[in-house]
């Protein structure tokens, strides 16, 4: 008799965590297909940008994956990145959402230049606001989590490095091109799941020598 009562509380629970789950109302998800170049965030007490890209080829009523792409230094910039590095086109041919976040002014070498993560202090924002950004973007779309991706190119390879390594459970791969292991990076890369890495890097880069790559990619190894 008592396994019997302990069975039927068991059913009893059962019955009523499937009519919970089937009463549950299903997420809303408000995003639309789009360019939108002028988005903004509040992380903490600052205001960041990013340029946002969903191709109208995507089916937005299915998990879809997304990509971070990383503006370079200085005259570079969400704008400018997303118009010399054809991701636009790959992101409508391949069907992912694709986000250009834009790095904060920093003060270096007394000029005031977009950079990433030039001080641990703006590390820690710039990966705040790449949290607040991921999370947001979430509500507005169904983003595939085993389809979260990085790249970045120059100063922003660096701060994919950095990103991929702090968050290596939830981005599945990154991609770095012309950039190099930042100081903050350097000899500690070390995750608890090791990710796939693309190291793309010009032998005839003026400003980062194409060394700086092959030590990178000697790191990982």
């Amino acid at each position: 008799m008592k396994r019997f009562i302990v069975g039927a509380v068991w059913l009893v629970a059962l019955a009523g965590t499937v009519l919970a789950a089937e009463t549950a109302p299903a997420a809303v998800f408000s995003g639309k297909a789009g360019t939108f170049p002028d988005e903004k965030i509040t992380v903490g007490k600052e205001t960041r940008e990013y340029r946002l890209v969903v191709p109208d080829s995507i089916d937005l009523s299915k998990p879809v994956p997304i990509v971070f792409a990383f503006h370079g230094m200085g005259e570079d910039n969400k704008d400018h990145y997303a118009a010399i590095s054809g991701l636009p086109e790959l992101a409508a041919e391949h069907k992912f959402i694709l986000v250009f976040p834009a790095a904060a002014v920093q003060t270096i070498q007394g000029q005031a230049v977009k950079a990433w993560a030039f001080t641990p202090e703006q590390a820690a924002a710039d990966i705040q606001f790449f949290d607040a950004l991921l999370a947001k973007l979430r509500t507005q779309y169904r983003i595939d989590p085993d389809a979260i991706y990085i790249t970045g190119m120059s100063n922003g390879a660096y701060f994919a490095h950095l990103i991929t390594r702090e968050r290596p459970n939830i981005i599945a791969a990154v991609a770095a091109h012309s950039g190099e292991l930042g100081e903050i990076d350097l000899g500690n890369i070390m995750t608890a799941r090791p990710f796939p890495v693309m190291i793309i890097h010009g032998d005839a880069d003026p400003v980062f020598n194409v060394s700086l790559a092959r030590s990178a990619r000697a790191m990982y190894q």
